[in-house]
């Protein structure tokens, strides 16, 4: 059983071989407006997050991208058991996480933009990249739940919240 000296070792190479990869085709392409050099967009990225006037835009931006991952967290895992619970609630939810996974982001972004205030794009965009996946998974999760283990909880009057004991 591989352990964490090989999964490092392997995430290390594979990291390197991704860089050496896109060392050789910017080399190829020789033009750095399509594909620049890794170590110039490493450059870059440093002297970025020495700029304090880039960090007082970045930290904000991440609050609301993880304000929009937290509610599609909370809606998502709601979402998700109502669906997993009522077959009648995922027939009526399924189109719509259909349409939402089937619109390139890109076109979400544009349309967030027109119809947002820019403090708001990023949790809009959050949201909507992960609420059809998270809600996908827990209605699944939930829709597989063995019935006879739930019963089973109920002969003995077992709760949520009293699992041990």
């Amino acid at each position: 059983m591989p352990g964490k000296t090989d999964r490092f070792r392997t995430t290390f190479l594979s990291v390197l071989l991704y860089l050496i990869v896109w060392k050789i085709l910017s080399l190829l392409i020789g033009r750095e407006i399509i594909l620049p050099p890794p170590e110039l967009v490493i450059r870059q990225v440093v002297q970025l997050f020495q700029n304090k006037a880039v960090l007082s835009q970045v930290f904000p931006t991440m609050l609301r991208g993880l304000s929009g991952f937290a509610l599609s967290f909370v809606l998502g895992i709601l979402f998700g058991v109502a669906a997993g619970i009522s077959k009648r609630f995922r027939w009526f939810l399924n189109p719509l996480l259909i349409s939402i996974r089937s619109i390139p982001v890109l076109s979400l972004i544009l349309l967030a933009i027109i119809w947002f205030r820019t403090e708001l794009v990023p949790v809009f965009i959050c949201f909507l990249v992960v609420f059809p996946i998270l809600t996908g998974s827990v209605a699944a999760g939930v829709g597989r739940i063995d019935r006879e283990l739930l019963e089973m909880a109920k002969i003995y009057r077992k709760t949520p919240v009293r699992s041990s004991g």
